[in-house]
């Protein structure tokens, strides 16, 4: 087996102040990797690598059409980033902030919102709340 066969030791994302790996053959982790509809999977798995890193801000993510849904996010701010047509449907949001972040189209159907920050979104064009439930948030004017 020649050397250019075996796998080779990830590396951490391109994307400065980014502590996760890159996914495999890429040079970004899946927060950063430009690829519209990371599944559940992909999104639980990398909230879990950023708590490992005690990682509260996340920069420049694109996650256009990622599935949130049914995931427990704490302590995130979301800054900067892409999530357009993103699903967080019966998520649950905990001290979360998407400062200068775009939303368009986002579903927040059925997700309580708990010490939420939407005040600084760069965008939120057709954002469904339908069933959310807010614990104290603070809403745009």
């Amino acid at each position: 087996m020649t050397t250019e066969n075996l796998p080779t030791e990830s590396s951490t994302c391109s994307k400065a102040n980014c502590p996760l790996g890159n996914e495999p053959g890429q040079k970004s982790c899946i927060l950063h990797l430009e690829k519209d509809g990371k599944t559940q999977e992909d999104m639980q798995r990398a909230i879990n690598g950023l708590e490992k890193f005690n990682q509260k801000k996340i920069e420049g993510a694109y996650l256009r059409k990622a599935d949130f849904s049914y995931l427990n996010i704490k302590e995130k701010n979301f800054q900067n980033s892409d999530l357009t047509g993103a699903c967080f449907k019966n998520a649950r949001l905990f001290k979360v902030g998407f400062d200068f972040s775009s939303l368009d189209d986002v579903n927040f159907e059925n997700v309580i919102f708990e010490r939420v920050d939407l005040r600084r979104i760069a965008s939120g064009k057709n954002i469904l709340f339908y069933h959310a439930i807010f614990a104290p948030t603070l809403m745009p004017p």
